[in-house]
């Protein structure tokens, strides 16, 4: 009788440790199986976020902001939100960013293309704009986002004005050889069939909109001609003189054209 139970005792520890050995290569086998699942939930995440197109684009003209969202994969996804945030407009809000518009879409199909106007009040603001919809794997919240900066020169017009109406403050001169024409081109919104208006014809002259910059109070000429050199060219802001008007302080209309050319030069990179 002792022999046989010893026998059992011995038996039952085997299938114990048989059963260890079971659940411990299905508890394995579980953990890789949700490693994989999660590395596939991943790459199709990576997969379905690089195939969504946002982009944004800035009208000078309706002084709007378009964000455009687009679904180039072939996957059907559920509500979706477009939202566009804004800097803070001093220093002390630098770091924080308000939400101007956020509008949400019930779904959001292969090929579907959605475009959120936002109107533009400031002169200059930088920003992003951002895509938040739940993964179809887990539901966890996924977003995307670019951010934009529109700059003052893409809010302000230009007015081709000839050499022998131009009026400028000579101390307010400030140049800059950091320009490049081909870009400039574009600055200035010209066609490809119009010439570049350069300072031995004229100048451009920056009008002023309504709510303008504090910089923009009064109008600044914008002229292009060649390097002292020759082998290049160079931009040249100056504050517009006004028979009219009291005088100003040249050294502060000097560092208003030093900005713009700064900002100038920005749009460059």
């Amino acid at each position: 009788m002792e022999e046989m139970a010893a026998m059992l005792n011995e038996y039952a520890g085997g299938l114990q440790q048989s059963f260890s050995t079971v659940f411990d290569r299905v508890g394995q086998s579980l953990a890789q199986s949700a490693q994989m699942m999660q590395m596939m939930n991943d790459v199709m995440e990576a997969a379905l976020l690089q195939n969504l197109r946002l982009e944004h684009a800035f009208d000078p003209a309706a002084r709007e902001l378009h964000a455009t969202i687009e679904n180039c994969s072939q996957i059907l996804l559920g509500e979706i939100t477009l939202s566009v945030y804004v800097d803070g407009s001093n220093a002390a809000e630098a770091d924080a960013q308000a939400c101007v518009s956020s509008q949400s879409f019930t779904s959001f199909g292969p090929g579907d293309q959605h475009i959120v106007r936002v109107p533009i009040q400031a002169e200059q603001v930088a920003g992003r704009c951002e895509l938040t919809f739940k993964s179809p794997g887990t539901h966890a919240p996924l977003h995307k986002s670019c951010p934009f900066r529109i700059s003052l020169f893409q809010t302000v017009q230009f007015e081709a004005v000839r050499r022998e109406n131009v009026r400028i403050h000579p101390s307010t001169q400030c140049t800059s050889a950091k320009v490049a024409l081909h870009r400039l081109r574009d600055v200035l919104r010209l066609s490809p069939l119009d010439a570049m208006v350069t300072a031995d014809a004229g100048s451009y002259r920056v009008a002023v909109h309504e709510q303008g910059d504090a910089r923009l109070q009064r109008a600044f000429f914008l002229s292009i001609s060649r390097s002292s050199d020759g082998a290049g060219s160079e931009v040249a802001v100056a504050a517009e003189h006004n028979s009219d008007e009291a005088m100003h302080d040249t050294d502060a209309l000097r560092l208003q054209c030093d900005a713009l050319l700064r900002e100038l030069e920005e749009l460059m990179k």
